[in-house]
This record gives structure tokens, C-alpha cells and sequence, in this order.
């Protein structure tokens, strides 16, 4: 492996990459949550260790729980003061962790 990966979750630690002939073992300090859906993006960090190729964007995924959660979510942003659609907005969501302005 080299290159850049990423994943779907940012552990507290990093994680401890150990790369030996055909093998590569990655390893995350903190524990995963249950009933969730972990996704690993190697982008072009996986290459052939024979002829060189990569493997472009391969993505591991896996889950805690019984099933593979999709990761999408759907719906329509609406302008507060007009209520009309606004296809120009882009929507992140993430997990709440506190308050603003809480101590």
C-alpha cells in the first residue's frame, strides 16, 4: 500500500498501518460502535505487487450490526423565508458530540 486512504469514521487514535509482502493489517485503537456501517477508501494506495497496477478506489465495507447500512440520505432543502427548493445548497450532517457554547 501507499499512497492516501480514508475512512467513514475519525478514530481518537490513529490508526497503525503494517504492510508485509501480499499482506496489509490495519489496526484502530478505539473500539467501533455497535449497529454501525464502517467504509474504508483506499483510493490509489493499493497497487499490484507483481507488475504495479493499482487497484483504483477500492472500498472496503463492513458492519457491526446484521446489515449494511446505505450511507445516503434523501430530501429537499427548503429556503426558510421563501419555501421554495434550492438545489445550490449543500447539506452535511455528522454526529452531535455537544453543544455549541456549553462548558
Amino acid at each position: 500500500m501507499y499512497g492516501r486512504n480514508s475512512s467513514s469514521r475519525s478514530p481518537e487514535d490513529r490508526a497503525s498501518c503494517r504492510c508485509q509482502a501480499e499482506n496489509t493489517d490495519s489496526t484502530y485503537k478505539d473500539t467501533l460502535q455497535p449497529n454501525t456501517t464502517y467504509s474504508f477508501n483506499f483510493g490509489n494506495a493499493i497497487r499490484d505487487v507483481n507488475e504495479g497496477n493499482i487497484l483504483k478506489n477500492f472500498t472496503y465495507v463492513f458492519s457491526t450490526g446484521k446489515y449494511i447500512d446505505s450511507m445516503r440520505f434523501s430530501g429537499t432543502v427548503l429556503v426558510a423565508n421563501t419555501g421554495k427548493a434550492d438545489s445550490t445548497m449543500i447539506v452535511l450532517l455528522h454526529k452531535e458530540t455537544g453543544r455549541l457554547g456549553s462548558r
